[in-house]
């Protein structure tokens, strides 16, 4: 039994196949290299209908938003073979690069990538980038909410990586605004605005990062003999998690 899996295809497999493609295609598509440099292989995992690999990928927050405002392309890339070790021949393979980084590898009986192929002998040859459009439907959702605001104070926010929370039955949708991250750890900076349904007092808001985690608070007070509300959202910068946390005082 541990033969067999021993002789699946690895993540290191994969390190090595990527490292030597982003060589290949230094003079078409320099920015391959830039995210390779800028990411590490996380895990791979083999998919179906159509058969490949998925590749995924962790980063340093700062490299995440370098790629999200210089590297966020997405293409199919055909033109590229590798020598199959059984038919004596070079065999084309299909790729798919999320933000310029190897994302998917369309190939037949992907367990067995490292020894059907020759991982060494790659060619390129007529090659075809075909945009890809990945389309966020939770932006489209905080978009429409946000309708009031004007385009260039949407271009201020963060929509592109907004995601779906649900929490009691309610949704939320995380905005980062890029206006107030500190560049000094420990800094807070905090943002007064008025509350929709104001009471007593200003909305208080806060966004700031530490040696552990990026963390965006928020305070609203509320009308007498309703409880105020504080939320804090984190975000690690080591660990793949988000805490939330609401207090009711």
């Amino acid at each position: 039994m541990w033969h067999i899996f021993s002789s699946r295809t690895k993540k290191k497999h994969i390190i090595n196949f990527e490292t030597k493609l982003a060589s290949l295609l230094l003079t078409e598509l320099p920015k391959v290299t830039d995210t390779l440099l800028l990411s590490n292989v996380l895990h791979i995992s083999f998919t179906s209908k159509p058969e490949g690999i998925y590749v995924a990928r962790s980063y340093s927050p700062d490299s995440f938003q370098l790629i999200n405002r210089k590297y966020n392309q997405h293409f199919n890339l055909s033109g590229i073979t590798v020598y199959h070790n059984k038919s004596k021949g070079y065999q084309p393979l299909k790729l798919f690069f999320q933000s310029n980084s190897l994302t998917n590898i369309i190939v037949d009986c992907p367990k067995s990538f490292h020894r059907d192929f020759d991982l060494n002998k790659i060619q390129k040859s007529s090659l075809i980038i075909e945009p890809v459009e990945i389309i966020n439907p939770d932006q489209k959702i905080a978009e429409k909410a946000l309708k009031s605001l004007s385009n260039e104070q949407l271009t201020l926010l963060d929509l592109d990586g907004t995601f779906e929370i649900e929490l009691g039955g309610k949704f939320y949708y995380t905005i980062l605004d890029q206006r107030t991250w500190s560049d000094k750890m420990d800094e807070r900076i905090e943002v007064h605005s008025s509350a929709v349904d104001r009471y007593e007092g200003d909305t208080l808001r806060a966004n700031y990062h530490d040696n552990d985690s990026y963390t965006y608070s928020m305070y609203r007070p509320n009308s007498k003999g309703i409880a105020s509300i504080f939320i804090t959202i984190c975000v690690s910068k080591s660990k793949n998690t988000l805490t939330y946390e609401e207090i009711l005082d």
